[in-house]
């Protein structure tokens, strides 16, 4: 079988999986729930409903959205001719339990505890690794530059005390990764996807760090790098009035986003917005393969839609047990197919 015969059946595996993705009625029914017992009763009439049935009684909604997610990597893994493709978004998961770890293992040091609950089994490394190997600081065995990255991670917090620029040095080793990665895959989608993504990453972090007042010096480190707009470049978005953002990103793809975004006043409900608009963008990245049964890019296609569709619950179900209205939540929802 040639490799395009095996991603058209790849492909035509993953379309026939679609017709498992909640439509809007289903979302709707949720929104319009009186409360979040009856939103889960309106899950639990879903695909969703095998989580529903766990040995667990009182299963919680983080629970059963970590399983669906699970169980839908399980599957797509046994067929997908690639595993490059997936891991492209399971890597973000390594990055966050490798944080998760670090800290507990730093705060057991402190005299504080493991956060162990916090770990999510969505990555592509072993949690139990993951923890043999920082707690026995033994790191050889760790892939992705891990093994060199967190001896230094270590060092650096005995002589600084500084977490936050620990987590700043690991997310720019992620999506260094991630860079890496994809150019390592002979897609040209794959690696436009992935310097979309980045610009995405980064203007979300430019509104960020414009309401966080961060020292100017500090700024730059905050950009990732292989995206379309340079960290100077970037910079200048911090002192920029947030109308003035469209004329300076003109030149990127990432500006059909600004684009979109209704006129608010404050920057906080901005930030809010902006999460989604750019969320959409990457949607619609991918949207322009939706029609080629040769295109690999159907396989990073296929798990966005089904990442956003655990992200559209979690905020509905979150928004639900915190007793938003109805209308901001759905004001906060991203593209449903």
């Amino acid at each position: 079988m040639t490799r395009n015969e095996t991603f058209v059946y790849a492909i035509a595996r993953l379309k026939a999986m679609e017709n498992r993705f909640l439509d809007r009625s289903i979302f709707q029914r949720m929104i319009e729930s009186e409360d979040a017992q009856t939103t889960l009763k309106v899950l639990g009439e879903t695909s969703y409903a095998k989580w529903f049935s766990s040995s667990e009684a009182d299963i919680s909604f983080d629970k059963v959205l970590d399983l669906e997610l699970q169980g839908f990597y399980d599957e797509v893994e046994k067929f997908v001719p690639d595993s490059s493709l997936i891991l492209l978004f399971r890597l973000p998961y390594d990055y966050h339990n490798v944080k998760v770890v670090l800290k507990s293992f730093i705060s057991q040091r402190l005299g504080g505890e493991k956060r162990w609950d916090l770990l999510t089994p969505l990555g592509s490394i072993s949690t139990d690794d993951l923890i043999l190997a920082i707690e026995t600081e033994d790191f050889g065995l760790l892939p992705y530059g891990l093994n060199a990255l967190l001896p230094q991670c270590l060092s650096f917090w005995e002589q600084s005390r500084d977490m936050l620029e620990i987590e700043r040095i690991l997310d720019a080793h992620l999506f260094n990764s991630l860079v890496a990665l994809s150019k390592k895959l002979p897609y040209d989608g794959i690696d436009h996807y992935v310097k979309n993504k980045i610009d995405a990453e980064n203007i979300r972090a430019a509104l960020r760090l414009k309401r966080a007042n961060i020292d100017a010096n500090k700024i730059s480190g905050f950009f990732h790098e292989g995206g379309t707009y340079t960290a100077d470049l970037l910079i200048r978005l911090i002192d920029e009035p947030l109308e003035g953002w469209q004329r300076i990103l003109s030149f990127g793809d990432a500006v059909s986003a600004l684009e979109s975004l209704q006129e608010v006043h404050r920057e906080a409900e901005m930030l809010v917005q902006l999460e989604r608009v750019l969320d959409d963008f990457l949607t619609k990245i991918l949207d322009k393969c939706r029609y080629d049964a040769f295109s690999p890019e159907q396989i990073l296609r296929h798990i966005h839609l089904k990442e956003t569709e655990i992200k559209n619950l979690r905020i509905i179900l979150v928004g639900k047990t915190s007793g938003v209205s109805g209308n901001v939540i759905r004001g906060l929802l991203r593209y449903v197919p």
